[in-house]
């Protein structure tokens, strides 16, 4: 693959991962553990930690999860949906359960609604990105 390609599925990857992530927080984790009275957010230091961190996320899911499926042949979809899936759970799960130790306002179900979200999200990166590479070179 070019480094154009590369950079391609990058940003691809990003955008997939954070709508997945808005559509998980917002539709699914957000009525499973909203806290009773609602914090008011930052919005510039949430935006801010979102966008550092999807950028982040996205840069690992192609290390991690794609070149690897990429070199095992065409025929990795599985692999990559997989090595996603596990990569979410750790990524999110790390996330997930600092802010149990941290925040004051975290729970044990919003923090295995998050790891859980992480899996998910992780494996649907994994596999579509590894869909359009497969496209794309």
């Amino acid at each position: 693959m070019s480094f154009a390609q590369i950079f391609l599925l990058y940003l691809i990857s990003m955008a997939l991962a954070a709508m997945l992530d808005f559509f998980w927080t917002g539709a699914v984790s957000r009525r499973l553990c909203a806290p009773p009275d609602e914090t008011p957010v930052d919005i510039r230091t949430t935006s801010a930690f979102i966008l550092v961190f999807h950028t982040v996320y996205a840069a690992g899911l192609m290390i991690f999860v794609i070149a690897p499926a990429y070199d095992r042949g065409p025929d990795s979809m599985g692999y990559a949906a997989g090595t996603g899936i596990f990569f979410g759970l750790l990524v999110y799960g790390a996330c997930a359960l600092r802010g149990l130790v941290f925040g004051r306002e975290w729970s044990w179900p919003a923090a295995l609604s998050d790891i859980a979200g992480g899996g998910l999200i992780g494996g649907l990166s994994g596999a579509v990105i590894f869909y359009l590479s497969q496209i794309v070179t």
